[in-house]
């Protein structure tokens, strides 16, 4: 029987950071107001969804969606709809797939 490869917290760490980077449609980088040397990164995936690495965002708060001022910032005057604790930005889409030769 073989068992799971195992892998560090900073191999899964990586792994996510480079997933977020390809799937990323625009983003922002925000200096925290409290430490400029703290870099806050906001994010409007390639479905829409909204997503930033700041406290207030990371901090789930129950019955209600996730939001913070960089988010925002980000979205602007666009419309955007919640999905359960995520805010998406309407009028997004996925980018066709590439056809294989």
């Amino acid at each position: 029987m073989q068992s799971k490869p195992h892998f560090t917290r900073e191999q899964r760490g990586f792994a996510r950071r480079v997933a977020n980077r390809m799937l990323t449609q625009e983003h922002i980088e925000t200096p925290s107001d409290s430490d400029p040397k703290v870099i806050y990164t906001t994010r409007i995936m390639i479905d829409g969804k909204v997503m930033c690495d700041c406290r207030g965002w990371t901090i789930r708060k129950k019955y209600q969606p996730r939001q913070c001022k960089h988010a925002r910032e980000l979205i602007g005057s666009r419309p955007t709809r919640t999905d359960g604790e995520f805010l998406y930005v309407v009028g997004y889409q996925a980018p066709p797939m590439a056809e294989e030769a």
